[in-house]
């Protein structure tokens, strides 16, 4: 009978430490993922990232750019309301053949698309075109995308031209300004510095083949496809312009001795945007309260539902414990 009552003590204590224990373990890692698991909100209904891309959302408009020179992938999402892209060709390279000679390059073309006949699953294939080359004023490379009832493609800049030319009284140098993709360079522009051809603006303006705007883009900040300028130095010698993904053409530098000095950088790379409106019912992630948060990290299991349970295995284990002593306690009285 001894043997029996240290067996059922034993069991009744084991009992109670799984329950203590589980408890424990489970609450512990409650709390330990209830700050790890908090996530900021997110663009899952988006669809999958794709390598190259940074892809953002604003209410109920996402967006996929790419800016960076290359070759993309992307596969259209489930749960479109439209579909459109903006595409732009890099800028052409800048010219500089003699030391008193500068022909800044061109701004590549801006091009709206619609690609709302595009099926869910659709791969896409994207190209964004590279900057012309400043010391063999190269043009820049096309945007294209691909699809499989789509196709569309922006031209980069021409290199540098003897197009027009820009006046000044400072500069004895011969040098021209590049077109631009709103238009071609003006001849005997005035001042050289100020006298850039502009460029495009997908939030407002028609593209280079006069189709409108979308309003999808409306909002959006940047200008593409501006001509390359002529920039007196020393000034802006030491400050070149970012032109990553602006399709803009290269500038032209101009010493205060009237020697064309070349161009700061190479024509800026193409761009491709797409943006489209997600469905109605796209699960929107939303991140919880700080210190409230029962999702597993991991897992995305509830914990409200373990807590409980093991709460309830504690208290039963407790309970077990507390009678199996008493009961110990009777017998070994009665003995």
């Amino acid at each position: 009978m001894g043997g029996n009552t240290v067996t059922a003590t034993r069991t009744v204590v084991a009992l109670a430490g799984i329950g203590t224990i589980g408890f424990s373990a489970i609450g512990f890692s409650a709390i330990g993922v209830s700050s790890a698991a908090v996530a900021a909100p997110g663009v899952e209904a988006c669809g999958v990232v794709p390598a190259g891309a940074e892809v953002t959302r604003s209410g109920d408009v996402c967006q996929v750019d790419f800016r960076t020179a290359g070759d993309y992938s992307w596969t259209v999402p489930p749960g479109l309301a439209g579909l459109y892209a903006v595409v732009a060709g890099a800028g052409g390279g800048a010219l500089n053949p003699f030391p008193e000679v500068g022909y800044a390059g061109s701004g590549g073309d801006v091009r709206h698309v619609d690609l709302g006949t595009e099926a869910a699953g659709t791969p896409l294939s994207l190209t964004v075109g590279a900057g012309g080359a400043t010391l063999d004023a190269s043009p820049g490379g096309s945007s294209t995308i691909d699809g499989l009832l789509v196709n569309a493609e922006a031209l980069g800049g021409e290199s540098g031209l003897a197009a027009s030319l820009c006046s000044s009284s400072v500069a004895v140098a011969q040098v021209a300004l590049g077109d631009g993709a709103g238009g071609p360079a003006p001849e005997f522009a005035e001042p050289c510095e100020t006298s850039a051809v502009p460029g495009l603006a997908p939030a407002s303006d028609p593209d280079v083949a006069d189709v409108p705007a979308f309003p999808i883009f409306a909002g959006f900040a940047d200008t593409l496809g501006a001509g390359g300028r002529v920039v007196f130095a020393p000034a802006t010698l030491d400050a070149p312009v970012n032109l990553i993904g602006s399709g803009r053409g290269a500038d032209v530098l101009v010493s205060d001795l009237g020697e064309v000095v070349g161009a700061d950088t190479a024509g800026g790379s193409g761009r491709v945007v797409v943006r489209f409106i997600v469905a109605a019912d796209a699960p929107v992630p939303t991140p919880p309260a700080i210190g409230n948060n029962n999702q597993l990290a991991a897992t995305g299991a509830d914990v409200t539902g373990l807590l409980a349970g093991a709460g309830a295995l504690g208290l039963l284990g407790a309970l077990a414990f507390a009678y199996g002593r008493r009961r110990n306690a009777s017998r070994n009285r009665q003995s």
